[in-house]
């Protein structure tokens, strides 16, 4: 089963111009993630700038945790990243050494708690 397991996921809701990055709780793969994203919401959180990031724990009322992204690896293009929505990534906010796509198989994303970004391959649990 593919399954990466965190403790949150970050949504985005779109109104007009106005983003709005949602914390939701729940233990969900990316692809699962991403579809209760859009069902509930508009889709995983993706980000322009570095000040949107550093909205995230007031947005969510405390400090944040690990949780998916709407980033994935381009399937065309496995040194291009992507947004789950469509289009390239413009802003990068990865952690040193990241991304590092051990084995080559690491082709979405996350966000650590200090709001840096990591890749992750589908099959592993991760601790939440």
């Amino acid at each position: 089963m593919d399954r990466i397991t965190f403790l949150i996921l970050f949504c985005i809701a779109v109104h007009g111009d106005i983003r709005k990055h949602i914390y939701i709780s729940k233990e969900l793969s990316w692809n699962a993630a991403q579809a209760y994203c859009r069902q509930y919401h508009t889709d995983l959180s993706y980000f322009d700038s570095q000040s949107e990031i550093d909205k995230l724990p007031k947005d969510a009322g405390g400090s944040i945790s690990h949780g998916w992204i709407g980033l994935q690896r381009d399937p065309t293009n496995d040194a291009v990243w992507m947004w789950s929505g469509g289009g390239h990534i413009t802003y990068a906010n990865w952690e040193d050494g990241q991304p590092n796509n051990i084995m080559g198989i690491e082709d979405r994303g996350f966000m650590g708690p200090k709001g840096k970004w990591y890749d992750s391959k589908k099959q592993t649990d991760l601790p939440s």
